[in-house]
């Protein structure tokens, strides 16, 4: 089986460890035959997947795009992240309902603890728009950037009590090791249908504590910067004419900047962080391994 997922250009943690937690898991299945793929952590039951013969999904899950073909090749569900993900697909068997990332504590030891700080982990878009280093420094928040390899992740996630993040997976790796998490949402492409697939599969609720989006403009060539000032304050795009395209989003005042870190603050002393129920968490990985033993020794 070939692992397909998502590669972001800037690295995304919870789409990384595909590259090599299926290999480390199922080593004796794993090669490059793209006529099977193996579907696995991430919103990655779309229309996008690429043609092949046989799939076979562990814990992926909907969210973007058309729904996958189903009709095309054959499709063994070993499980998917969560009951939204099975009623959508309509799924009749018994399957696991879990997200693969839970399996991380067997294959990567947390770091011991280091500290007693506060995490803010943004969406891995939010923290290429946003000046999230900024707001964090200003609220004295440890930013956890979800681009660093999964060693320099868990290396900054042990120096938390708990997280606040932005980052679905995030959350779900802090869990994973027993970390207590608050989610949280600063920007519109936050896709609250994913956290409430994995939430559902872990019988927690979400709540989401509402930040200001922050912005930065990293191109400051002077044509660019004109051009960017212009369209932000023209009332006509003939100017443009068929080229136009929107400016990005002005760089955040240090006003909204220290607004936001306020807010951000306020969410770390006063929303009582989530986790988990250990032994729910326990039995549905030993029900994911079990799975995967199943594959191995087929």
């Amino acid at each position: 089986m070939k692992p397909y997922y998502f590669k972001s250009a800037q690295g995304n943690v919870g789409d990384d460890i595909n590259e090599w937690i299926w290999k480390e898991l199922l080593d004796n299945k794993i090669d490059d035959n793209s006529d099977h793929l193996l579907i696995g952590i991430g919103t990655l039951l779309n229309h996008r997947i690429p043609q092949a013969s046989q799939y076979t999904v562990i814990s992926s899950g909907i969210g973007y795009g058309n729904l996958p073909p189903l009709s095309q090749g054959h499709w063994n569900f070993v499980g998917v992240r969560g009951p939204i993900t099975k009623k959508t697909l309509g799924i009749h068997s018994d399957l696991s309902l879990l997200d693969g990332a839970y399996l991380l504590p067997q294959l990567r030891r947390l770091p011991a603890n280091n500290g007693s700080r506060i995490g803010y982990i943004p969406h891995v878009e939010s923290i290429i728009l946003g000046n999230w280093e900024a707001v964090c420094s200003h609220a004295d928040i440890l930013l956890i950037d979800p681009r660093q390899s999964i060693e320099d992740f868990l290396s900054a996630l042990s120096h938390c009590d708990f997280v606040i993040t932005e980052a679905m997976h995030g959350a779900i790796i802090a869990d994973a090791y027993g970390i207590p998490w608050v989610p949280a949402k600063a920007h519109d492409h936050i896709n609250e249908r994913k956290w409430q697939d994995w939430s559902q599969s872990v019988e927690v609720d979400i709540q989401f504590n509402y930040l200001n989006p922050v912005w930065k403009d990293e191109d400051y060539t002077l044509g660019r910067y004109l051009k960017h000032t212009i369209k932000r304050n023209a009332l006509i795009k003939s100017c443009f004419g068929k080229h136009y395209t929107p400016a990005p989003n002005a760089t955040s005042s240090k006003q909204v900047i220290a607004t936001t870190a306020a807010k951000l603050k306020k969410i770390a002393q006063t929303v009582h962080p989530q986790l988990s129920s250990r032994p729910l968490i326990t039995s549905k990985v030993q029900r994911l391994n079990d799975e995967l033993n199943k594959i191995k020794d087929a």
